[in-house]
């Protein structure tokens, strides 16, 4: 049986379900979700603040999902190295390094061979799609998932909120399913994501401790 995480679980049901998520106007729900993943520097905001309401990028969830694995020193140093790289011609140059680790650590695969669209706008499949990957399950043939119900398993493994399938993907929920992701057990193995980041030394055990508690 596998295992599930569910860090927010019922106070994101409860919240999701009382507001139903309708309005026009999209209101951050995870503010304090993003400020704790800030504070032990696994998510950055924006330069006019954590745009939370924002519909991300591919690039920008792409981005998202190397800080979530406390990866964005290694990369950059990495890519600079010349040790990673991409095929894609449509990634800007300040996102290589990101869209390179991602893509030699097969979490990413683009949209063709030489096509990362890059400023397409990420989906909840999508970035549910990374995540399952971070998690170590696979959409390869005969694999746990596949991309089209890849929304479908992460609500099965306890990392995504089906009240959010109508709504526009925001960093938000992004935020709110790095959370999740962060306190549910690897695909293989006996570790929470977060408790194998604190293992690989991605993220400090003191910066951790608060939500390694909770998990």
């Amino acid at each position: 049986m596998k295992k599930i995480g569910g860090i927010l679980l019922m106070a994101v049901l409860v919240a999701l379900i009382s507001s139903m998520l309708t309005t026009a106007a999209f209101a951050s729900q995870y503010d304090s979700v993003a400020q704790e993943l800030k504070t032990i520097g696994l998510f950055q905001g924006t330069d006019t603040g954590f745009d939370l309401d924002h519909a991300p990028t591919r690039t920008e969830a792409a981005v998202i999902l190397v800080r979530l694995l406390g990866a964005e020193s290694k990369a950059k140093a990495q890519y600079a190295a010349g040790t990673i790289s991409h095929p894609f011609t449509d990634v800007p140059q300040w996102a290589n390094p990101y869209i390179a680790w991602l893509y030699s650590n097969g979490l990413t695969k683009g949209l063709s061979d030489t096509s990362y669209g890059a400023t397409g706008q990420c989906s909840a499949k999508m970035f549910c799609t990374f995540v399952l990957r971070a998690l170590g399950y696979s959409d390869a043939a005969d694999g746990d998932f596949t991309f089209d119900n890849s929304v479908d398993y992460a609500e099965y493994i306890g990392i995504f909120a089906s009240v959010w399938e109508d709504d526009v993907f925001l960093r938000d929920h992004a935020v709110a399913v790095s959370y999740e992701a962060l306190g549910t057990y690897m695909s293989e193995g006996d570790k929470t994501l977060l408790e194998k980041l604190v293992s690989d030394g991605s993220v400090s055990r003191e910066s951790a401790s608060a939500l390694l508690l909770k998990v």
